[in-house]
C-alpha cells in the first residue's frame, strides 16, 4: 500500500498522469469537505448525524456538509486544532501548505454524546 501511495504521489507531479491518477483516487475514495466555519472565539456546537446513506456535520443547528455514502468501517473521533491544509485537484494536482494562525490557540471541549448518552472524555 505504501509503495502504491509513493506512486501516486510522484504521479501527481508529472501533469499527464495527474487527471488520470486523480480520477482514479475519486473513484477508489469518496471525499467532501467545507470550508472553516467563521466565529471561532466562542462556544459552539458541532453535531455530526452519521447513517449509511449520509453523513451531515453541522455547527449550531446548521448543516454546513452533507457527505453521501459515508465509510460503514469502524470510525473514530479526533479533535484538533490545526493550520494545515491539502488540497487534492485535477488542475493543481496535490498540495499542501500552512495557514499563519494567532499567536495563542486553544480547543476546549464541553462535553461529549453518542447516541443520545453522554461519554467520558478523556483527559491529558
Amino acid at each position: 500500500m505504501a509503495v502504491l501511495g509513493a506512486a501516486a504521489v510522484a504521479g501527481m507531479v508529472l501533469r499527464p498522469l495527474r487527471r488520470t491518477l486523480i480520477q482514479l483516487g475519486w473513484r477508489i475514495v469518496e471525499g467532501a469537505q467545507s470550508a472553516p466555519i467563521a466565529g471561532q472565539d466562542a462556544w459552539q456546537r458541532y453535531e455530526i448525524d452519521w447513517s449509511k446513506e449520509e453523513a451531515r456535520f453541522m455547527v449550531d443547528g446548521r448543516t454546513v456538509l452533507a457527505a453521501k455514502n459515508p465509510s460503514n468501517g469502524p470510525l473514530g473521533l479526533v479533535l484538533w486544532i490545526d493550520n494545515q491544509w491539502a488540497a487534492f485537484s485535477v488542475a493543481r494536482g496535490l498540495q499542501f501548505g500552512i495557514v499563519p494562525n494567532a499567536p495563542e490557540a486553544s480547543l476546549e471541549i464541553r462535553g461529549l454524546r453518542l447516541s443520545g448518552k453522554s461519554i467520558e472524555i478523556a483527559k491529558r
